[in-house]
């Protein structure tokens, strides 16, 4: 699954989570740059994605997503079907 596939199946679930339908997204979109990004947000966000994706996460792995680049990543590696 391409990048752009995984980053359009996950901008409808990045404005419902953080409650934005305005918010831009790219992949160079951090933490930093939502405040709504906090670790409850964070929680929930990799939550959706789990199951948008049909995948698990490992606690180290749920860590290291600061953006959303990191998190594009993770679900090309963790589908590469593309469920």
């Amino acid at each position: 699954m391409s990048p752009e596939t995984i980053l359009e199946r996950i901008g409808p679930i990045l404005r419902a989570t953080f409650q934005d339908p305005n918010l831009k997204i790219d992949l160079h979109l951090t933490m930093d740059d939502v405040p709504a990004w906090d670790s409850i947000g964070h929680m929930t966000l990799i939550a959706a994605v789990e199951q948008e994706f049909r995948f698990q996460c490992s606690l180290e792995e749920l860590v290291h997503v600061r953006s959303i680049g990191d998190l594009v990543n993770l679900v090309a590696d963790k589908s590469p079907d593309g469920s």
